[in-house]
């Protein structure tokens, strides 16, 4: 007995031994490969470590390494790409077009099966290198006819890009070539040319659509949208729309913010996705996850009184929590938050200066001077029917923020012509407390009925 019980422990220790050292692979991480690489002669080479190089011609006949290398391919569909990783690729087929005025084109097989056809990327002086034994080996991309990956050990459930591992339900993207995809993960990046082809991404990622209306702008987040649709102007004196369908069936139309140097990016179960703002048509979301406890608008919560903000151009939002926030320009085209928030308006009369806070005030109407030689001017109205005049306070880089029943309002000060303060009995209150109410007042009266039929 204690002879099997000893030999059972050594054949698990070696079981424990062999599995640890078995890598726990992911289509993320970088995996040895064999690559049979044919080019457009047909002659065939096996190539170890296979990756893109980027080569730009500095001077003469000489060509520098410009770029880092890529283990991945780029696919052109329509207006959005596709970066699909070699570590995800079974094959890949390209189709070189004999004139200029003709398309190529690459056909991709994963290693799920899933076939992506579409213009190749990362052709223009890009080259496939890689090695044969010690030899090194180099093949202009424009002259690689087929590349056959064998991932070795790796199995296909390991090498699958899964989409159980996103965290969001599928969104559908269409682009103006009317071309459609399935992705997960969506979010607006932006993008800044810093040299050559090379664009860098320069602010934090964005999960929301900025929607202008006038001289505002609302600031709608994707887990409030059920779906927007863009009309792109074909010429500049026109102007691009936006119309963003909420989750409540609310439609807002206005111009599309985010859109110069904005790009859309997510994941799909082949690899990343990418497509530029204003490339897109068409974007439907699905919020599978989501209940409708939880897709209420926003300022449901909110405990303010609304208030009325109207623009220069006579746009007219509700608003919540208003307040005033400051930004200084500190690079480009990026102004970053600089002070506190300040619920109040300052009137200069002269020398003097009156801060009169947004609790005792009914009515604020502003009057922009046309030219810099006259004086803009703004009107406070107090709850007590006290008008106070004068030059306006808070203007430069001063900007109006709130929330609406959509998502986040933001005003720049000298756009903004008056604000009306709702009365306290107009108050955006809790819903639903009114039930509770009626609810507990039901069961007092039924506890109480109990105690007297009781007693």
């Amino acid at each position: 007995m204690r002879k099997k019980l000893i030999y059972m422990i050594i054949l698990i220790s070696f079981g424990v031994a062999f599995f640890s050292e078995v890598p726990n692979v992911t289509a993320e991480e970088d995996v040895n490969f064999v690559a049979t690489v044919i080019d457009t002669t047909n002659s065939e080479t096996k190539v170890h470590d296979l990756y893109l190089s980027y080569y730009k011609r500095v001077g003469g006949y000489v060509y520098r390494e410009y770029r880092d290398s890529a283990k991945s391919m780029i696919v052109i569909r329509g207006e959005g790409e596709i970066t699909i990783p070699f570590s995800n690729i079974s094959e890949m087929e390209f189709e070189w077009a004999e004139t200029e005025d003709g398309k190529s084109s690459v056909t991709i097989i994963t290693l799920n099966g899933v076939q992506i056809k579409g213009e190749p990327g990362r052709v223009l002086h890009w080259t496939v290198k890689g090695k044969m034994g010690e030899d090194d080996f180099k093949l202009s991309i424009d002259e690689t006819n087929k590349i056959i990956f064998s991932h070795g050990i790796k199995s296909a459930s390991a090498t699958m890009v899964s989409t159980s591992n996103l965290t969001s339900s599928q969104t559908v993207v269409e682009d103006i070539a009317g071309y459609d995809l399935k992705v997960n993960d969506l979010y607006l990046s932006y993008y800044k040319k810093v040299g050559g082809y090379v664009y860098r991404e320069y602010r934090d990622s964005a999960k929301s659509m900025i929607v202008i209306r006038g001289e505002s702008k609302l600031i709608i987040p994707f887990d409030n949208i059920s779906e927007m649709e863009f009309e792109w102007a074909e010429t500049e004196d026109n102007k691009s729309s936006v119309t963003v369908t909420t989750l409540s069936g609310e439609k807002i139309e206005g111009e599309p913010g985010r859109v110069s140097g904005w790009t859309f990016k997510s994941k799909t179960g082949e690899g990343d996705f990418k497509l530029s703002v204003d490339k897109t048509k068409k974007i439907i979301f699905s919020h599978e996850t989501t209940s409708i406890s939880e897709t209420i608008a926003p300022s449901l919560n909110l405990t303010y009184t609304p208030t009325t903000v109207i623009d220069t151009t006579g746009c007219k939002t509700i608003v919540y929590d208003l307040y005033l926030s400051y930004y200084k320009k500190v690079g480009g085209i990026i102004y970053r938050e600089y002070k506190g928030s300040a619920k109040d308006i300052l009137v200069v009369r002269g020398e003097t200066e009156v801060t009169i806070p947004f609790d005792d005030i009914k009515e604020v109407e502003f009057e922009w001077a046309e030219t810099e030689d006259n004086k803009s001017s703004v009107t406070v109205t107090k709850l007590n029917g006290e008008q106070i005049r004068g030059e306006p306070g808070y203007v430069a880089h001063w900007t109006f923020k709130g929330e609406t029943d959509y998502g986040h309002f933001r005003l720049s000060a000298d756009k903004t012509k008056k604000i009306i303060m709702h009365t306290s009995s107009t108050t955006h209150v809790q819903p639903g407390f009114g039930v509770v109410f009626s609810i507990m007042g039901f069961l007092i009266a039924v506890y109480i009925s109990n105690r007297k039929n009781k007693s």
